[in-house]
């Protein structure tokens, strides 16, 4: 899959995708509409955002997306309603985070 199919299935399903201008950064904002479950996805797991990213990376392993040989992902919460996230992964990883936290995809 190629980097704009990638950013075209975020947008798709109202989350913006934002390259920061280094390899592998990228932030993405989600619509208000996701706000209530990525809460209660959050207070579920007690805020560790961390065991989103580990679950996407898996994925994108077990899909063959990248391998496991990359520099270990890192994510940060910027900010609440809505939320937002920047990251220092790969776009796949980057992807999969967002149907973890949401289960959209």
């Amino acid at each position: 899959m190629s980097t704009e199919e990638y950013v075209e299935i975020l947008t798709t399903n109202g989350i913006l995708v934002e390259e920061l201008g280094s390899i592998n950064a990228y932030k993405i904002t989600f619509e208000s509409k996701y706000n209530a479950p990525i809460t209660q996805n959050l207070n579920m797991y007690r805020r560790d955002i961390n065991f989103f990213l580990t679950a996407a990376k898996n994925k994108a392993v077990m899909t063959n997306r990248v391998t496991n040989f990359i520099a270990p992902p890192s994510v940060t919460m910027i900010s609440t309603m809505p939320y937002s996230f920047e990251f220092d992964a790969p776009l796949p990883i980057v992807c999969f985070f967002a149907e973890r936290i949401v289960n959209i995809i």
